[in-house]
């Protein structure tokens, strides 16, 4: 087996092959690195960082409409971390309480119609998955698909405004509905004259999204995407761009959709993680879990039958063409892992209150 060294690591070598002690050094890395090599596969996890829907969660939610073969890789996900009960950062073995859990079991199962849905666009969950899939039942069904490729920014007033605009003029025909997909932070509507709307979206277990976006943003062969790489930045490590929150390696991004475009919305925080839940839960019909896509996609069709009713759940796979998945894998060892989710603490509180919900709502339908 050819041992391939990086350019550091030959420096490394010529510094401790100088004298005899540094040959022992140097020796006794070696075999530690064959150890580590033969015991790869039980201190490693090998995460596939597809976006995609897996193949068998698309072969039975999606109806077929055309001819071909599913061509998507099956995400496997990446070693749990406990994502319930994550310790907040300086307060000990503390751990923060979800609010608005206590009362799950009143939550019911109400069909809604809202004329108007707000798809939330989040990096790396899914989205453009989604989208597409809510485009092809646009076809069969009576309502719009408005699609924004743009990335997620601060909104002012001006902005907000117009977007509201936007909306009030697409969604002007009676008795057809209206869907907004865009990455955006959540913004109350109907402080700029909106009513009859709702808000929904995907989301991803957090260290999994979070090295999706490391590698999307490192080493996509798309070009829109290098010109957003700053190119000292394109050989960097997971670990330096978890310290350094270069491109692609925000901390506790999912949140920050939620939370809105307030200042204290800009970085993870009790106070953010608590405005976030209270929108999550007050504000968004239904959030999906990309692991848990079938599951999701029952309780959409249950919850938004206007968009979602011709959904069949029984039914084999369809292609969706442009699915924007990664080109790379990469593995990540459990301490890297605990360490993303560290610093990543508020998304992983929320993606855990979020999967609660979802099973109450599911189980209000009869779903679980």
């Amino acid at each position: 087996m050819a041992v391939h060294l990086h350019p550091y690591c030959r420096h490394l070598v010529a510094y401790f092959c100088h004298g005899r002690r540094g040959l022992v050094i140097l020796l006794a890395a070696l075999l530690a690195t064959v150890i580590g090599l033969a015991l790869h596969g039980a201190f490693f996890y090998v995460v596939n960082v597809s976006s995609a829907w897996s193949q068998q969660e698309l072969e039975a939610i999606i109806p077929r409409d055309t001819q071909g073969q599913l061509s998507l890789r099956e995400d496997k996900g990446i070693a749990p971390y406990h994502a319930e009960g994550a310790i907040i950062p300086g307060e000990g073995d503390e751990k923060l309480v979800n609010p608005g859990l206590e009362d799950l079991e009143t939550i019911e199962c109400t069909p809604m119609a809202s004329h108007v849905m707000f798809f939330v666009r989040i990096p790396k969950c899914a989205s453009t998955s989604f989208v597409t899939l809510l485009q092809k039942l646009s076809q069969r069904s009576a309502f719009e698909v408005f699609f924004h490729p743009s990335g997620a920014f601060d909104w002012d007033t001006a902005y907000r405004t117009k977007v509201a605009r936007t909306v009030e003029s697409k969604a002007a025909s009676p008795g057809r509905g209206f869907v907004y997909a865009r990455h955006f932070y959540y913004v109350d509507f109907s402080s700029f004259g909106l009513s009859d709307y709702t808000y929904t979206t995907i989301i991803r277990d957090p260290v999994s999204r979070y090295v999706s976006s490391y590698l999307y943003y490192h080493f996509s062969s798309k070009q829109h995407i290098q010109d957003i790489l700053d190119p000292r930045h394109r050989k960097e490590s997971l670990s330096a761009c978890l310290k350094l929150e270069h491109e692609g390696c925000k901390k506790n991004l999912m949140m920050q959709y939620f939370c809105g475009h307030d200042s204290l919305c800009k970085r993870g925080s009790q106070e953010a993680l608590l405005r976030a839940k209270q929108n999550l839960r007050t504000k968004f019909a239904l959030v999906g879990i990309m692991e848990e896509m079938r599951l999701s996609m029952a309780v959409f069709k249950a919850l938004l039958p206007s968009y979602f009713h011709d959904v069949n759940l029984d039914a084999l796979g369809s292609i969706l063409p442009e699915m924007n998945k990664n080109e790379n894998s990469l593995e990540v060892s459990p301490e890297l892992q605990q360490e993303i989710a560290a610093a990543n603490w508020v998304d992983v509180e929320l993606y855990s209150y979020a999967k609660q919900l979802l099973h109450a709502k599911a189980s209000a339908c009869k779903l679980l």
